[in-house]
């Protein structure tokens, strides 16, 4: 399988051993970006080719700062040196963000590069192979920050179980994959991308099956978090903060103010959404589902992490919160998600707990913050392309198990990104002395269900859908859990008394 990354990293480990240990370098002529070079690395005795740093457009400088990307005119003479990492995009450092280190990265606006990985080119003569299924992953990040070169976005693992990762479908098979196979996969803002793909038109044709980690571009049916309005005002207000205050030129002057000035001045509290009313997005996903405008017969495979919220707000916890802590959090959290019921929605996560304990009312604020912000939109968006959806089939999970390296359970339960460590192979490719074997083969049997997912559209056959499709059957759904203790077991209507009932208005 060839794996794509847009905006990822290979771990800076198994780089160096691709810098000493490479058996060959490899190089492919690519129909736009010109003539790349790459190595050939050993991965856990798997012989992986890897391409770091392809460029994919125009550097998005002067006036294409703020503009839709455009195609490489002129090809890097005499090749692109994809040995070595390329540069990520500019960005501020967001504490609540890099909990999980992105690591040092090297800062530029000609940043729209890609990482491949894949086992096919090696063999001397890629377009006489059987072409590979490819998974084309987006990083997470909230819109504002992260990169491609993370150290935990190293897909040569993945690209071991037969796939080819990469990011740009028109040069796909000079790598060895099949532009028919396209799989994209995300996590976080990764997913809601990924959501955003489903419903988009300009998106039609370009893919097959969908992973979604934890997020879905599914807001309140009434309006979305952010108008068209709201967000060129927002935009307004930060150009004035940066001097440029002609009604008319306004953008043409952030496009002449340096990068580095830019990210100082921006407010990383302001929250990034997609705007609907675009040629990407004309509509919510909503409207989208409502008028069966949308791609259809895709499969799709999504799932949540069982504490979602827990590492998310953060920036938002009191010390030894309050009822009225509570309340006022929901409150502000209803600002962006618009026209809920605050009252009931408090009610209903402190009615079984003792409201003077200060511990038991974070934990309320952790639920009601991780099913409102990813667990109930990704699972309310899943189930309705399932309802709707044709021929696509829907599968989901919900992951109790979390890395003990990660983040300490006791505090934050299995949270947001608790994923990406057994996606990626990171037990096996960047140890940590606290991993146990059960982590390492839980970690080899969840490679296995994306790719296989990749490959044949079902991640296993002991996985139920998420929707029945047996007429006359009771609509239930079945949602598998994740864990390594509890391969086999699944939920029927998980969600029933959250995203069904107490967030039905919201989402």
């Amino acid at each position: 399988m060839i794996y794509i990354i847009l905006g990822f990293a290979p771990n800076p480990h198994l780089v160096e051993q691709a810098e000493t240990d490479a058996v060959t370098d490899t190089f492919i002529k690519l129909t736009t970006s010109g003539v790349v070079r790459g190595q050939t690395i050993d991965v856990l005795n798997v012989s992986i080719d890897q391409f770091l740093g392809i460029p994919y457009a125009e550097p998005p400088v002067g006036r294409l700062r703020f503009a839709k990307p455009e195609p490489i005119k002129t090809p890097k003479p005499p090749f692109i040196d994809g040995r070595v990492p390329g540069k990520s995009c500019v960005q501020k450092y967001v504490p609540q963000f890099f909990f999980d280190k992105v690591g040092n990265i090297t800062q530029s606006e000609d940043c729209l590069v890609l990482n491949v990985w894949t086992p096919t080119v090696r063999t001397g003569d890629q377009l006489k192979a059987a072409l590979k299924p490819v998974m084309f992953w987006i990083y997470g990040g909230a819109l504002f920050v992260g990169s491609i070169f993370q150290q935990q976005y190293n897909a040569s693992l993945l690209a071991a179980q037969d796939v080819v990762v990469v990011s740009v479908r028109e040069n796909i098979h000079s790598f060895g994959g099949d532009k028919d196979q396209i799989t994209i996969f995300g996590e976080s803002a990764g997913s809601w991308s990924g959501s955003a793909h489903i419903i988009s038109p300009s998106s039609k044709g370009l893919f097959k099956r969908v992973i979604m980690q934890s997020g879905a571009h599914y807001y309140n049916p009434d309006r979305d978090p952010v108008n068209t309005t709201e967000a060129l005002f927002m935009a307004k207000q930060f150009a004035k903060s940066m001097n440029c205050t002609d009604e008319q030129k306004w953008l043409d002057c952030l496009r002449g103010i340096d990068a580095q000035a830019l990210i100082k001045g921006f407010d990383t509290n302001v929250q990034i959404f997609p705007i609907l009313g675009t040629e990407f997005l004309p509509m919510s996903a909503q409207q989208a589902f409502k008028q069966m405008s949308f791609n259809k017969d895709l499969d799709i495979m999504a799932g949540v992490e069982r504490n979602e919220g827990s590492v998310l707000m953060q920036p938002l916890v009191i010390p030894n919160p309050t009822l009225q802590d509570f309340t006022q959090l929901v409150a502000i959290v209803g600002t962006v998600y618009h026209n809920y019921d605050i009252k009931r929605i408090v009610d209903f996560y402190t009615k079984s707990i003792n409201t003077n304990n200060s511990d038991a009312i974070l934990w309320a604020e952790y639920n009601f913050f991780s099913d409102v912000t990813m667990i109930c939109p990704t699972y309310r968006f899943a189930k309705a392309y399932g309802q709707l959806s044709g021929t696509g089939s829907v599968y989901f999970y919900d992951q109790t198990y979390a890395r003990q390296s990660y983040l300490n359970e006791t505090l934050y339960g299995v949270t947001h990104f608790a994923d990406i460590d057994f996606v990626f192979g990171l037990p096996l490719l960047k140890p940590s002395v606290t991993d146990t074997a059960i982590d390492t083969r839980f970690s080899l049997q969840v490679m296995k269900w994306w790719t296989d997912f990749a490959k044949y559209g079902r991640p296993d056959p002991k996985w139920p859908k998420l929707i029945g499709d047996k007429p006359g059957v009771k609509l239930v759904s079945k949602v598998k859990v994740l864990n390594p203790y509890k391969l086999y077991y699944y939920f029927e209507d998980l969600f029933a008394k959250t995203c069904d009932d107490v967030f039905s208005c919201v989402h």
